[in-house]
Formats: C-alpha cells, sequence, structure tokens
C-alpha cells in the first residue's frame, strides 16, 4: 500500500498538466515543488504593483480542435480561463532597419505579405510555404506516436521530407529557397521563440513556430498567473496535494512502487512517479543511479540546455497605447544576418543584447486585469543571453556580486532602454519601476539548468528521439514532462504532461 497513486515532480506546465490529468481519474497525487510559489515560467513576478510574465507571454493552437485547446479541454479547464486575442494584424512586428514585418493571423495572407515585400523572389516563398507545408504535417503526426523503432520507420516512410530535414539546421531550408539574405532573415525572424539562430536551429522549429501563431496568437486574461490558478484550482477540487518548498532529493523503488524522498529527508511513497524536471537532473541527480538504463542515462548526460535571457521588467507611467504599443510583440533588429545577431548576443565577453530583442506589456493587453497601478503600465523587454557571460558570480548571492557584475548589468539594461526609446520616446524618463532578469535569476529561483529558458536546446541531433518524445525512460511506472520530452515552451510542455498523465493512469488502471 502507497501513500499516494502518483507523486509529480515539478510544478511547471507539465507537472501540472500531469497532474490534474492523474486527479482527474479519481488517482490520489502529490505535486512537489522545490521552490516558494507554484508554476515553474508560468509563476508571475509581483512587485511595486506590477505583475510580470516569466515564461508565457502568446500561446498559439487555440481554435477548436487546435492542439492546445484539446489539451485545456481533456484538461478541464476551458471553462477556467479566458484568453484574450492578441492584434491579428500584428501579432508580432519584426522591425528591420528598412521593412517591417507582421505576423498576421492567416497563412495565406502572411504569404502574400512576404510577397509584397519581396515580389522578386515570390517563386522561392512558394518553394518555401510548400516545404512548410510537408515538415509541419510531419511534425504534427509525431506528435502523437511512440518513440519505438518500428513507429519511428514507419513515420518517416509516411514522411520522407523528414529525410531531407530531419537532421539539417533551418538554414539549409532557407538555402534551399533563396539567397536573399533579407528575405532569409525575415522567415527566421521568431528565432527568440526558441532562442537558435537559423544555422543551428532544427527545421521542425523553424517553420513550427509561423504554424503555431498563424492561426492566432492569444494570451491568458490576468496573464500567467491565471492561467496556473487554473491548473490549481483544478486540482484543490480533485483533493489533490500540492507542496512548496519541497524539492525532491532522490527517487528509489520500494515494495514495487517508488519512495520519493523531499524537503531535507520526509518521505513519501507512490504507484507512479512523473518527473517535470530537465532529464539532465532527473537522472543525473534524483533517480537512483542502478534503476537507469545505460542509454537513458547517457541521453539525458549528453543534452545541452538552450540558451537564456537578460531582461527587464519594468513599470512606467507613460501612456504606452498612445505611443503606439499594442496587444503584440515588438522585435526590432539591427540588421539582417541572424546568425551574426545570434553570436553578438550569446557572447561571453561584451555581448550585445540590443541587437534583436523581444518587447511585450502585459498591461496593455489586459488593461482590466490590475497588471500596473492605475495610470501605469507593466512593460517587459527580453534579449537572449549566454549562462557564460554570468557563470563567475554563480554561487553568490546577489547582493555579494560586486562591482563588475553591476557594470555588466547596467551596460546591457542602458543597450536596451536606448535601442527601445527608439519606439517608446522618453523612456529612460519614466522608469518607475526596474526588475533585472539574468539567467541567474533563472537558475536560482525557477531552477533552470544553466538559465536555459528552454531547456534542452531545439538543435536538429537533439529533437524526436535524441530526447524523451513519448515520456518514456525505460523505468515502469517512471515517466517525464516538461521542456525535454517534446520541445520547449509552456505549449509543449502543457502537451506532455496531458500525455505523461494519460500514460501515468494507464499504467495505474494495469496494476
Amino acid at each position: 500500500m502507497t501513500d499516494y497513486d502518483a507523486i509529480v515532480v515539478g510544478s511547471g506546465a507539465g507537472g501540472l498538466a500531469a497532474s490534474v490529468r492523474i486527479a482527474r481519474n479519481d488517482h490520489s497525487v502529490l505535486l512537489l515543488e522545490a521552490t516558494p510559489g507554484l508554476g515553474g515560467c508560468l509563476r508571475p513576478f509581483e512587485k511595486a504593483g506590477y505583475t510580470f510574465d516569466m515564461g508565457l507571454h502568446y500561446v498559439g493552437e487555440l481554435g477548436e480542435g487546435e492542439k492546445f485547446w484539446e489539451a485545456l479541454n481533456e484538461l478541464g479547464l476551458l471553462d477556467r480561463i479566458e484568453f484574450i486575442e492578441l492584434d491579428p494584424e500584428a501579432i508580432d512586428r519584426y522591425v528591420f532597419p528598412d521593412f517591417e514585418l507582421r505576423l498576421c493571423k492567416g497563412k495565406q495572407r502572411f504569404k502574400e505579405q512576404l510577397i509584397q515585400l519581396f515580389p522578386k523572389e515570390a517563386s522561392g516563398i512558394e518553394k518555401y510555404f510548400g516545404i512548410y507545408e510537408k515538415v509541419t504535417r510531419a511534425s504534427e503526426s509525431f506528435m502523437d506516436i511512440e518513440a519505438r523503432p518500428l513507429q519511428l520507420l514507419g513515420w518517416v516512410v509516411r514522411n520522407p521530407v523528414m529525410l531531407r530535414y530531419g537532421r539539417v539546421p533551418y538554414q539549409a531550408l532557407l538555402d534551399t529557397v533563396t539567397s536573399d539574405i533579407r528575405l532569409q532573415t525575415a522567415l527566421a525572424a521568431p528565432w527568440f521563440d526558441f532562442l537558435l539562430p537559423p544555422e543551428r536551429a532544427a527545421v521542425s522549429y523553424g517553420v513550427g513556430t509561423w504554424y503555431h501563431y498563424l492561426s492566432g496568437g492569444y494570451y491568458p486574461r490576468g496573464g500567467s498567473r491565471a492561467l496556473r490558478d487554473a491548473f490549481v484550482d483544478e486540482l484543490e477540487q480533485r483533493g489533490a496535494e500540492v507542496r512548496t518548498s519541497a524539492g525532491a532529493s532522490s527517487i528509489d523503488r520500494r515494495n514495487g512502487g517508488f519512495l520519493v524522498t523531499f524537503a531535507g529527508g520526509k518521505q513519501a511513497t507512490s504507484r507512479v512517479v512523473v518527473s517535470n524536471v530537465n532529464p539532465v537532473v532527473t537522472f543525473g541527480q534524483l533517480v537512483n543511479p542502478n534503476l537507469v538504463p545505460s542509454g537513458v542515462a547517457k541521453k539525458a548526460k549528453g543534452l545541452r540546455p538552450s540558451a537564456s535571457v537578460f531582461g527587464l521588467l519594468i513599470g512606467t507611467d507613460l501612456d504606452l497605447p498612445a505611443l503606439g504599443v499594442g496587444s503584440g510583440n515588438l522585435v526590432p533588429y539591427a540588421g539582417y544576418d541572424v546568425n551574426k545577431i545570434f553570436a553578438a548576443t550569446m557572447a561571453a565577453d561584451s555581448p550585445r543584447v540590443s541587437d534583436c530583442f523581444f518587447v511585450n506589456s502585459p498591461s496593455v493587453r489586459d488593461p482590466a486585469a490590475g497588471l500596473a497601478p492605475p495610470g501605469h503600465h507593466s512593460l517587459e523587454v527580453l534579449a537572449g543571453a549566454s549562462y557564460a557571460a554570468f557563470e563567475r558570480w554563480a554561487d553568490l548571492a546577489a547582493a555579494d556580486r560586486g562591482e563588475e557584475y553591476e557594470a555588466l548589468v547596467a551596460e546591457l539594461s542602458d543597450q536596451l532602454v536606448s535601442t527601445l526609446e527608439r519606439f517608446i520616446p522618453q523612456l529612460s524618463r519614466h522608469l518607475e519601476f526596474v526588475e533585472v532578469i539574468t539567467p541567474l535569476t533563472l537558475a536560482r529561483g525557477i531552477g533552470l539548468v544553466e538559465g536555459g529558458i528552454y531547456g534542452p536546446e531545439v538543435t536538429p541531433d537533439q529533437m524526436g528521439p535524441a530526447r524523451f518524445p513519448d515520456g518514456r525512460c525505460g523505468i515502469d511506472g517512471l515517466f517525464l514532462a516538461g521542456a525535454g520530452t517534446k520541445g520547449s515552451s509552456v505549449f509543449y510542455s502543457t502537451l506532455s504532461g496531458v500525455q505523461a498523465g494519460r500514460k501515468a493512469v494507464s499504467y495505474l488502471t494495469s496494476q
């Protein structure tokens, strides 16, 4: 007899989704979270009357029958959370030195915009979307298969496009359709959604990001906190037990089930475990090494983390809507070579975070939710950053990092504010509140490996069976959720949690 049917480790989107999916089948659940607050990247940052979203800025595929809608429907959350549709004419604004590309709702409309901007490249654009159709169909069908040899072989046979594009970087696809560097940059414009340049990113992410948002971009009414709370409310209604400041320290076998040690020595047993923790940590620090198959241990150990971010969470008394800030995201570019921009941004010494960054305002998107004090607005400014640029201070408390650290933070902050003033004049004179986010913030506050905001990086050699796409790990009763499974983002993490929850329920039912 175990204490619980299931123990779920980690309360990010994947852990929350798995917990709900299991609890809705009337199984007892204990959800463990290492930090004082639930949600992982869904956990908002709240201070001085401002609320900011750490990891969820928008999500797609929310139309009836689409992937995210289906996941929320299966979890019983559609009635618990309302979404605001972002400006369908400008979900994202990519502002280049001599033109602007707007991510608009509707694939045909978006394609026509590209052809209008690059009329001499019309045939290349048509070719791009022909490949796009095949790759996105393949990626969608991969979401529903088991990562077993015969199923993988069958998937490749049904999707021969992946023989050409499954193991090469996105740059190879871009070179296939055009030699125009400006069009290549336009087609790679949403690289911030996975923090890799075309020469390193998987093709499935290069085209998949467009696919995800071309049916519309959405923001939870009330911010990421509202989505997090919808999960938690459902768990409470189902009688699940939730503990914060209760990080797991080990996962072992006990009498045919599992023994999980947490919170400085407390223990609980369960019939199944779902780990929403990065596989590098799950198999490198938590699970008894004697339980882990050698191939699984090798795979997990080799997973490289994604890049991190440097960001500013700003409170201002400026009237942002009057200055042209809308519900969509602003992404300014300093030039046309995303590969060079990425290299400069990720430099360990003298990084240039202002060459491309991501801007949005939660309070503009949802003015009625109280995300900023009256007459003020919240503004999130995020740029890519390398952990290496901050690693020397990783073992120090923030107050002990010294003048060199403070000088680096000030320099990067000035870069962002100065560039952003091209779009929001006088911003530097209206900074009512500023909180700086660095890779160390994310590593310490959320537990992300090297501050990697997207889990394992989405390079071709780390996609599909190179990670844990079906949530299995070779240990009966132990399932995985989170960014180390299907892919990065709240979207994929939620889907992975639903999948892990299904598998856990099936396992519990079969025993």
